[in-house]
């Protein structure tokens, strides 16, 4: 039997007019759009298999409009139009619980984290050539420092300094003595295996407090690394690997649920023409994108663990009696909030989204007035009403009405500050009655997904103080 609402292939959804666009204007870059259209194609190709199942288990659900073409084109506009592309990276799942891996890249001696995947960078100690230094004391004459490296010979310099002025400078021979000026050192060992240097000032110089012993050197790490088997040394910090690091992501079942009366269906038809059951069931599909939105700003939100950037607008007022001044401010203040996502990633993280409660969404409108706002047509409230700076702005009702967030989801779409699951996709039931009372009929739409934190630190929260006035 061949069904007279037959489901679309995705390869033609994806060919429409109205679909690219809206999947580009919801992602980062045409990479990202690129990747999302393959997720979905994966995720999508489920319908035909649900289809085939039902068409195996049921009598007659051959003929009813499973999976209906109308109904698939709104759920991938759902998917596209959402928020998801803007704040998460988006992932087909072959199970209801999978790992999200990533990449870190740690020191090969004491699993230090050199250079994560998203995080703060940790160089020190890497470069052969090292400094170190010895806080002098009054009436101290001898001082230990135990470098814990093989040292290069010749490679080492040890300077005086006092109030910040070098006073006496001194160096290796090459064969573990010290060369300074007569009577500046009573005794000196220094041992290029280990790297311990100990150091007995002489009547020459006379150590005061406040006064710093500035080591130089150079580590031998083209050399052997260990050659004497009694060292015991705290690793060598020019050796790496890669850590893996996993983000568990659980799905859960979930539905929703519509009910029409076939008296009323049948009246609103005969008096309107409208349908009825077609309302509600698309209302069912705007529901869950709104839910989708809920889920991932809310994940973002509880998860945040850094500082809140202060924006106070009232400063602009000070010597000022123009408007301008305080969208001027604005601007600045948030070109500096932005800079705390590279600070905290040490990573040129510029905003791609902006989340802002009700009354700085109004306050990015007003910037219209500079030219930094383009103004989108939305259908709700909570929903992309612009772009600042070809940013795009979401306003939302469930944060503070002075708050917002920036993020920041990587070019390539591949990191971002929370993940999407999708372990089975947004699918509609056929037309139930209630056995009870015959004129109620039941349609609904189930789905599994997951969300779950990933780059904390690829958000920024800030509030604004005097954002309307």
């Amino acid at each position: 039997m061949v069904l007279t609402n037959e489901v679309k292939l995705f390869s033609e959804i994806r060919n429409t007019k109205t679909y690219y666009p809206a999947l580009l204007a919801g992602s980062v870059s045409k990479q990202d759009a690129t990747i999302r259209e393959a997720t979905y194609d994966k995720i999508f190709s489920r319908y035909h298999d649900l289809k085939n199942e039902y068409v195996k288990l049921f009598t007659g659900y051959t003929e009813s409009p499973l999976l209906s073409s109308s109904y698939f084109n709104a759920t991938v506009l759902s998917y596209v139009s959402s928020w998801a592309g803007l704040l998460s990276i988006e992932r087909d799942m072959d199970d209801a619980i999978a790992f999200l891996a990533f990449m870190d890249l740690i020191g090969a001696a004491d699993d230090r984290l050199v250079i994560p995947n998203i995080g703060v960078n940790n160089l020190s100690g890497i470069q052969a050539k090292f400094t170190t230094s010895i806080a002098l004391a009054t009436g101290q004459p001898t001082y230990n420092r135990n470098l814990g490296k093989k040292l290069i010979p010749r490679s080492v310099t040890i300077q005086l300094i006092k109030a910040g002025t070098t006073t006496i400078t001194f160096t290796d021979d090459g064969s573990g003595n010290l060369l300074a000026a007569p009577g500046v050192l009573a005794s000196a060992t220094l041992n290029y295996k280990t790297g311990n240097i100990v150091l007995t000032f002489g009547t020459g110089y006379i150590p005061l407090t406040g006064a710093t012993c500035v080591i130089t050197a150079t580590e031998d790490t083209t050399g052997q690394p260990s050659w004497d088997p009694n060292v015991v040394a705290p690793g060598y910090k020019n050796r790496f690997t890669s850590d893996v690091r996993h983000v568990t992501i659980n799905t859960m079942p979930d539905m929703l649920i519509g009910e029409v009366n076939l008296m009323s269906v049948a009246g609103m038809r005969k008096v309107s023409g409208l349908d009825q059951a077609t309302f509600v069931q698309n209302k069912l599909v705007e529901l869950y994108t709104k839910l989708v939105n809920y889920s991932l700003l809310q994940k973002m939100v509880d998860a945040y663990d850094g500082t809140t950037y202060p924006i106070d607008l009232t400063k602009a007022t000070t010597g000022f009696n123009e408007y301008r001044s305080r969208l001027d401010l604005f601007n600045s203040e948030l070109t500096n909030a932005e800079a705390e996502i590279s600070k905290a990633t040490y990573k040129d993280a510029r905003a791609t989204a902006i989340v802002a409660g009700k009354d700085v969404a109004s306050l990015f409108r007003n910037t219209k007035s500079i030219g930094l706002f383009d103004d989108n047509v939305g259908n709700y409230v909570n929903d992309l009403i612009g772009y600042y700076n070809r940013v795009p702005v979401l306003r939302s009702l469930d944060i503070g009405d002075n708050e917002g967030y920036i993020t920041h989801k990587t070019p390539d779409g591949m990191l971002a500050p929370v993940c999407r699951g999708i372990f089975l996709p947004l699918t509609n039931t056929p037309a139930v009655g209630n056995f009870a009372n015959p004129t109620q009929v039941t349609q609904g739409v189930y789905y599994q997904e997951g969300v779950e934190s990933v780059a904390t630190s690829l958000v920024q929260k800030f509030t604004v103080a005097g954002a309307v006035h």
